[in-house]
């Protein structure tokens, strides 16, 4: 179960500076959505090769 929730926690903390991140990046920043879909993506991948 613990190794769920640590890209879990990592992709919600990591969400805001990737958006922020982004908006410096591309002129019409990021969309919070699709950075969030694919942080989840990557926590559930990471989650599923550390189990």
């Amino acid at each position: 179960m613990k190794s769920y929730l640590v890209p879990a926690v990592l992709s919600v903390a990591a969400t805001p500076a990737l958006a922020h991140g982004g908006a410096h990046l591309h002129p019409h920043g990021l969309d919070i959505t699709a950075a969030a879909a694919i942080l989840a993506a990557v926590g559930a991948a990471v989650a599923f090769l550390l189990r």
